[in-house]
């Protein structure tokens, strides 16, 4: 199976993750301070997003394509993404 790996700094400006190529799963670590993203393409802010300091799991090609991070400090995203099919998790 194909993966891919990258390293991405957040810090109190939206960002995406934009994962290249043709993976539909990644699994997103964050270390650091705690960060706000949000699947739907907009951005996240301070109150609105989900909160998190731990793992962010991202299925299908709309959540990589859409997934927006802010951190509520300074973060360090470690994203692995692979390809799947429709039955494996």
């Amino acid at each position: 199976m194909a993966s891919s790996f990258k390293k991405i700094a957040v810090g109190g400006t939206p960002v995406g993750i934009n994962i290249e190529g043709d993976f539909n799963h990644a699994m997103v670590t964050v270390e650091g301070d705690s960060v706000r993203y949000r699947i739907d393409g907009d951005d996240p802010d301070a109150t609105t997003g989900h909160l998190t300091k731990s793992v962010i799991l991202l299925e299908g090609r709309g959540e990589l394509t859409n997934c927006r991070v802010i951190s509520t400090g300074n973060s360090i995203l470690q994203i692995t993404c692979d390809k799947r099919s429709n039955n494996a998790r």
